[in-house]
């Protein structure tokens, strides 16, 4: 799945992994103008070399720059406009670690070396990123806006670390920067946003931090460090128009992962069906998944909620008791949340329909049998073919307001296999079964954008 962007892009520390990983997502989702800038040349000639492979049609501007040269900085600006014209959006992706120590431990050199980088130089690149953008005219093929930013910050820039303290300081200062801006320009038509990624397994994570970190990582549902493609992709998403009602918002990348090593299933979506402010997604425990549209179970979750009611994004009420959160907690009843023989089984780009059923009294075991026996019979018929329905799973509402709700959770491949699923003979035997037995339904659909589904859970509790 693409999000159909064009224009020009500006990429900070674009000669590393993560850098490398945003050019080609870049590309991947249609924009062809790309300026990369990097202290290290031979990183850049990496960066375009693999982008040239991949797409011929691309043009690659490489910048070789010090990101701490406020000069540089802005050379660098005017030279990708005068080469392209223009700049739609901005990646401030560059930074550095730090030597784990304590405070008392920390010498001064380090502190201006990592204040430098990770806070002046995302400063002096964002500040002439607006100033070229607050130039430009409103564009109405990218949503009417001037332009976005994304800035990368971490984990820790919500989240602390021990012996840590300059890394944690300076992405805590990108937050608050990015959380300013979005507030000042987003009226001006310009986005700024940021991502929080977890650690991610690229060259910048020192070994000493690698083995510091495995009791944490071994805890997480998915076992791992964070992939770049993948915090690629969740910038590609927030500089697209689909996050155009999302200014305020974070998308803290791993995070439940990383507070929650319980969880088997975590998929966020945007919505499809006349609403694209609104992200929802399937969280899932050892023991439970649970359908949610903003999930208060995590101080994480609590904080990312607060930003979306100060921001007063939620259509008719805000606050965490509002109804527009659409708040459900389910058991797994039955079914599947993947095959053994789908090759795609995580896929980013699926298609997610959820379908309500609420039931007539005495009748919810009965429509809970018939959903699974469809489960049963989804999956049958794939045992041969290739697999274009990934997960058909059967949720019973368990909080006693919703006591009369059962939930069917499909995951296809794309939207068109889920439209022929819709019009399958197996379906309409399903629905000729529930007709009686239901008062209302209720449908939502969405393209889901980040998560894992049905990961072995590292810790049962």
């Amino acid at each position: 799945m693409g999000f159909d962007l064009e224009g020009v892009i500006f990429i900070t520390g674009a000669g590393g992994a993560l850098g490398k990983a945003i050019v080609l997502a870049s590309a991947t989702h249609g924009i062809r103008r790309i300026a990369g800038l990097d202290i290290n040349r031979d990183g850049l000639q990496e960066t375009e070399t693999e982008l040239k492979k991949i797409y011929p049609d691309s043009t690659f501007l490489p910048i070789v720059a010090d990101l701490t040269s406020e000069d540089e900085v802005l050379k660098a600006i005017h030279l990708t406009v005068s080469t392209f014209g223009r700049l739609d959006y901005a990646v401030n992706n560059a930074g550095i670690g730090q030597p784990l120590a304590t405070t008392a431990d920390t010498v001064l050199h380090d502190f201006d070396k990592v204040m430098a980088v990770n806070v002046k130089g995302v400063w002096l690149a964002e500040k002439f990123e607006l100033q070229q953008m607050l130039k430009q005219d409103v564009v109405p093929s990218l949503s009417g806006q001037r332009g976005a930013i994304v800035n990368v910050s971490s984990v820790l820039g919500l989240l602390a670390m021990p012996h840590l303290g300059l890394y944690n300081s300076a992405k805590h200062a990108i937050l608050g920067l990015t959380r300013t801006d979005a507030i000042d320009y987003a009226k001006l038509n310009i986005r700024v946003n940021a991502v929080c990624p977890g650690f991610i397994d690229t060259p910048l994570l020192l070994e000493s931090t690698r083995k510091a970190l495995k009791t944490s990582i071994d805890k997480t549902a998915m076992g791992r460090l964070a992939k770049p493609e993948e915090v690629a992709n969740c910038v590609m998403f927030l500089l697209s128009p689909l996050a155009s009602y999302w200014e305020k918002r974070l998308v803290p990348l791993c995070e439940v992962s990383a507070t929650e090593p319980q969880g088997t299933s975590y998929y966020w979506a945007q919505d499809l069906d006349g609403e694209p402010d609104t992200l929802w997604g399937l969280e899932g425990y050892s023991h439970a998944v649970g359908f949610f549209l903003g999930h208060p179970s995590s101080e994480i979750f609590q904080r990312e909620m607060a930003l979306v009611d100060k921001g007063k994004l939620l259509k008719n009420v805000q606050g965490l008791g509002s109804p527009d959160y659409d708040l459900h907690h389910y058991d797994l009843a039955g079914g599947w949340l993947t095959l053994k023989n789908d090759a795609d089984k995580n896929s980013q780009t699926s298609h997610v329909a959820v379908h309500h059923f609420w039931s007539k009294d005495g009748q919810r075991d009965d429509i809970i049998e018939r959903l699974i026996k469809f489960s049963e019979d989804v999956k049958s018929e794939q045992q041969t073919t290739p697999v274009r329905v990934q997960s058909c799973a059967v949720l019973k509402e368990c909080v006693y307001k919703h006591g009369n709700l059962t939930t069917l959770w499909l995951r296809t491949k794309t939207r068109e296999d889920y439209t022929n699923l819709m019009s399958s003979a197996t379906w309409s035997t399903l629905q000729s079964g529930l007709q009686l037995k239901i008062e209302k339904t209720e449908i939502h659909q969405a393209r889901a954008f980040n998560g894992h589904i049905d990961q072995p859970a590292s810790f049962q509790g």
